[in-house]
């Protein structure tokens, strides 16, 4: 895959904007549940990190439908493999040596609000598909974590039009041309 300015210039853009999605999920969903969660304003920093850049760069453009080489591949994994075993919010960090058992309310709020942020930029319709179809299963949660998942959820659903209008004010997330 080459490089183009165009190309890192859309990477960073982009990665910067669901960071920023991300937050501004965490700091209103915070205010909804009176402020019992604490924001995680270096979300999904190890994006950033030299040994995986270069991962996330073609990972971004593989997504929009790019050929990418078999060594690219590699490092896309790499990069995946690295994310998850840095930033908790992610249920693979708990499952390496460890239960998921293990992941608390503030990585599951800060999960909650990357799932959202994924919804918002793909315009999904249905902000509780992912959960339902990906992950309800895929870990074995336990039963207060299913239940904060719901009402994180629930109080979502109930705000999306405030939470849209939020965002639609402040993240402007770059479009590429694929052709």
């Amino acid at each position: 895959m080459d490089f183009t300015y165009e190309k890192m210039a859309y990477f960073y853009d982009r990665t910067t904007s669901h960071i920023k999605c991300v937050i501004l999920i965490q700091e209103f969903v915070n205010k909804q549940f009176g402020n019992q969660f604490k924001v995680n304003y270096w979300h999904d920093a190890s994006k950033f990190f030299a040994d995986t850049h270069f991962g996330y760069y073609y990972m971004t453009f593989k997504y929009l439908g790019e050929k990418v080489s078999k060594e690219e591949e590699r490092e896309c994994a790499e990069a995946w493999l690295q994310h998850y075993t840095n930033e908790t919010h992610h249920p693979e960090y708990h499952t390496l040596s460890e239960t998921i058992d293990t992941m608390n309310e503030n990585e599951i709020f800060e999960m909650v609000c990357d799932w959202l942020a994924m919804s918002y930029e793909f315009g999904e319709k249905d902000w509780t598909e992912f959960w339902m179809n990906k992950m309800s299963n895929k870990f074995e949660w336990t039963e207060e974590q299913r239940l904060l998942i719901s009402k994180l959820l629930v109080m979502a659903v109930e705000n999306k039009k405030e939470i849209i209008e939020l965002l639609d004010k402040n993240v402007k997330f770059p479009k590429w041309n694929c052709n």
